[in-house]
């Protein structure tokens, strides 16, 4: 299991162990934080501007997945959400099997403010909505499964599971084939991706992140008495 609670670094500087990926450049901004974090002293601090559009991401390799399958969990704070937008925050990405062609799970949210699930490849632009709002301004225990072996993926937000952002080879719609054909996971990515240009401004704080091959639960255990940004 993969594990980051990015206490191992500088206030400022990109976290260690991740690519930065912002797309265009004026997309918005990565950095270590000390103003919120929900254990010890830090976290990552994306922020996106008004007007912005693109991906502000921390992007890590995965290794060899057993099944092509992983579970992930991060904690997550983040100020608002857009209502004009298509937007995610949890990307796993790869090429689909035996071709070089790039395809994304992905879990955000859309225009209406709900959040949703997405399927992306070229040619497939696949979604399944939900009506469930992430939570904002406060700290959120955020999981996911993306389940290569099944054409699927699964979400639970504060520990508990959001049945209408389970998805299993099909979603509501589609662009294109619907058909969720999953790429060999090789990458995870984890921040703020605005599809379309946003109204508002995004801040989002991003700790504990842990990935690994089963299930891996929120960590309520530890005490948030004395942080900051609480």
């Amino acid at each position: 299991m993969a594990r980051d609670d990015f206490e191992a670094n500088k206030v400022g500087r990109p976290p260690a162990g991740w690519t930065i990926s912002i797309n265009p450049g004026t997309a918005g901004t990565v950095a270590i934080d000390d103003t919120r974090a929900f254990s010890g002293t830090l976290s990552v601090h994306v922020a996106t501007p008004a007007g912005g559009r693109g991906q502000t991401f921390i992007t890590r390799a995965l290794a060899a997945l057993p099944g092509n399958t992983f579970f992930g969990r991060m904690m997550i704070w983040v100020s608002a959400t857009p209502k004009d937008v298509h937007w995610d925050n949890i990307r796993g990405s790869g090429s689909l099997p035996g071709t070089t062609r790039q395809a994304w799970y992905n879990y955000g949210g859309g225009g209406t403010g709900a959040m949703l699930a997405n399927y992306y490849t070229n040619g497939s632009d696949c979604w399944k909505t939900s009506t469930t709002m992430l939570p904002v301004g406060h700290w959120t225990c955020v999981e996911w499964r993306f389940d290569g072996a099944h054409n699927a993926m699964g979400y639970w937000l504060d520990g508990q599971p959001v049945s209408d952002l389970s998805v299993a080879t099909h979603g509501d719609g589609c662009a294109g084939t619907n058909l969720w054909q999953a790429p060999r996971f090789d990458r995870l990515s984890l921040g703020w991706y605005n599809a379309q240009t946003s109204s508002i401004p995004i801040d989002m704080w991003i700790d504990d992140v842990a990935i690994g091959a089963t299930r891996i639960a929120c960590d309520w255990t530890r005490s948030m008495a004395g942080r900051p940004g609480r």
